[in-house]
Protein backbone atom coordinates (compact mmCIF):
# COMPACT_ATOMS: atom_id res chain seq x y z
CA UNK A 1 0.00 0.00 0.00
CA UNK A 2 3.20 2.62 0.52
CA UNK A 3 5.13 1.32 -2.37
CA UNK A 4 4.19 0.92 -6.49
CA UNK A 5 6.87 -1.60 -6.86
CA UNK A 6 9.63 -3.81 -6.03
CA UNK A 7 12.33 -2.52 -3.61
CA UNK A 8 15.71 -3.20 -5.08
CA UNK A 9 18.00 -3.93 -2.71
CA UNK A 10 19.19 -1.70 0.14
CA UNK A 11 19.64 1.09 -1.63
CA UNK A 12 16.20 1.26 -2.40
CA UNK A 13 14.70 0.97 1.65
CA UNK A 14 15.51 4.21 2.68
CA UNK A 15 12.59 6.30 0.73
CA UNK A 16 10.10 2.84 1.50
CA UNK A 17 10.89 3.49 5.12
CA UNK A 18 10.65 7.78 4.69
CA UNK A 19 7.48 7.24 3.44
CA UNK A 20 6.06 4.79 6.21
CA UNK A 21 7.15 7.31 8.87
CA UNK A 22 5.77 10.51 6.91
CA UNK A 23 2.00 8.90 6.44
CA UNK A 24 2.24 7.62 9.83
CA UNK A 25 4.98 9.18 12.39
CA UNK A 26 3.65 7.62 15.32
CA UNK A 27 3.03 3.96 13.92
CA UNK A 28 4.26 1.09 16.61
CA UNK A 29 4.87 -2.43 16.18
CA UNK A 30 4.80 -5.16 18.44
CA UNK A 31 6.35 -9.11 18.19
CA UNK A 32 3.49 -11.00 18.72
CA UNK A 33 5.32 -14.06 17.46
CA UNK A 34 8.57 -15.40 15.75
CA UNK A 35 8.21 -18.22 13.75
CA UNK A 36 11.13 -19.76 11.50
CA UNK A 37 11.76 -22.60 9.74
CA UNK A 38 15.70 -22.34 9.01
CA UNK A 39 16.60 -25.59 7.17
CA UNK A 40 14.04 -23.61 4.27
CA UNK A 41 15.04 -20.44 4.97
CA UNK A 42 12.08 -18.98 5.10
CA UNK A 43 10.09 -17.13 8.63
CA UNK A 44 7.38 -15.65 9.62
CA UNK A 45 6.86 -12.34 12.07
CA UNK A 46 3.35 -11.86 13.68
CA UNK A 47 2.94 -8.27 14.68
CA UNK A 48 0.50 -5.74 15.96
CA UNK A 49 0.40 -2.58 14.68
CA UNK A 50 -0.84 0.79 15.82
CA UNK A 51 -0.59 4.18 15.46
CA UNK A 52 -2.48 7.55 14.27
CA UNK A 53 -4.30 7.77 10.69
CA UNK A 54 -2.99 9.30 8.46
CA UNK A 55 -3.01 13.50 8.63
CA UNK A 56 -5.97 13.79 5.83
CA UNK A 57 -8.20 11.30 7.95
CA UNK A 58 -8.29 13.70 10.87
CA UNK A 59 -7.92 12.23 14.40
CA UNK A 60 -8.73 9.04 14.03
CA UNK A 61 -6.63 5.46 15.54
CA UNK A 62 -5.96 1.81 14.24
CA UNK A 63 -4.69 -1.35 15.91
CA UNK A 64 -4.26 -4.42 13.81
CA UNK A 65 -2.27 -7.32 13.10
CA UNK A 66 0.31 -8.10 10.63
CA UNK A 67 2.92 -10.32 9.05
CA UNK A 68 6.08 -10.18 7.72
CA UNK A 69 6.86 -12.73 5.52
CA UNK A 70 10.15 -13.85 4.45
CA UNK A 71 10.25 -16.45 1.43
CA UNK A 72 13.61 -16.95 -0.04
CA UNK A 73 17.43 -15.89 0.92
CA UNK A 74 19.98 -16.16 -2.15
CA UNK A 75 23.94 -15.45 -0.76
CA UNK A 76 22.78 -14.45 2.70
CA UNK A 77 20.71 -11.92 1.52
CA UNK A 78 16.41 -11.28 1.46
CA UNK A 79 15.21 -12.23 -2.09
CA UNK A 80 11.76 -12.84 -2.15
CA UNK A 81 9.30 -11.17 0.84
CA UNK A 82 5.44 -10.41 1.37
CA UNK A 83 3.65 -7.96 4.01
CA UNK A 84 0.68 -8.69 4.84
CA UNK A 85 -1.29 -6.60 7.27
CA UNK A 86 -5.38 -5.48 7.65
CA UNK A 87 -5.45 -2.21 5.40
CA UNK A 88 -9.01 -2.59 5.05
CA UNK A 89 -9.56 -2.54 9.22
CA UNK A 90 -6.92 0.22 9.38
CA UNK A 91 -8.83 2.45 7.77
CA UNK A 92 -12.17 1.56 8.71
CA UNK A 93 -11.05 2.45 12.26
CA UNK A 94 -9.94 5.60 11.58
CA UNK A 95 -12.59 6.21 9.38
CA UNK A 96 -11.56 5.97 5.84
CA UNK A 97 -13.46 3.22 4.96
CA UNK A 98 -17.61 2.55 5.69
CA UNK A 99 -18.76 0.08 8.48
CA UNK A 100 -18.61 -3.41 7.92
CA UNK A 101 -22.00 -4.10 9.04
CA UNK A 102 -23.03 -7.84 8.63
CA UNK A 103 -20.63 -8.40 5.27
CA UNK A 104 -17.46 -10.52 5.29
CA UNK A 105 -14.24 -10.77 3.21
CA UNK A 106 -14.99 -10.28 -0.30
CA UNK A 107 -18.38 -8.81 0.10
CA UNK A 108 -17.66 -6.35 2.51
CA UNK A 109 -14.55 -5.32 -0.37
CA UNK A 110 -17.10 -5.54 -3.15
CA UNK A 111 -19.66 -3.14 -1.66
CA UNK A 112 -17.12 -0.75 -1.41
CA UNK A 113 -16.97 -0.69 -5.45
CA UNK A 114 -20.44 -0.57 -5.73
CA UNK A 115 -20.78 2.85 -3.32
CA UNK A 116 -22.87 5.62 -4.99
CA UNK A 117 -20.93 8.84 -4.19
Amino acid sequence: MFWPGVIEGKAGMPAYIDMIWKVMPDVRFEEVQFFTAAENGRALYLFRQSGSAPRRFGEGRFETYGCDVFLEFRERQLSRYLAQYEITEMMRQYGALPPRGDLIGGSYLLSLMHRDG
